[in-house]
């Protein structure tokens, strides 16, 4: 199977973690993700911006750091095993 996308979205959780603002295909499932879990992701396609809104990055580094946190994995194993 293919490897990269895993890796992927390991690399762009350690960018959220760091604050960094980030640049993703719209075609791709990590851009679903983050458009999912609100975290705001800027379009590769389009001109690159190196303005930073340091309150957006603050909320990515927020919304990632719950998500991708040790209770939410016990939460989201335990809904899978237990149902609930």
């Amino acid at each position: 199977k293919d490897i990269w996308p895993l890796l992927l979205m390991g690399n762009l959780i350690q960018l959220f973690g760091l604050g960094k603002k980030v640049y993703l295909n719209p075609e791709t499932s990590q851009w679903k993700l983050c458009q999912n879990l609100g975290v705001k992701v800027y379009d590769i396609n389009m001109d690159i911006d190196l303005n930073i809104d340091s309150e957006e990055l603050k909320n990515n580094k927020k919304i990632v750091k719950e998500y991708f946190s040790p209770e939410n994995l016990k939460k989201q194993l335990k809904i899978i095993f237990e149902g609930g």
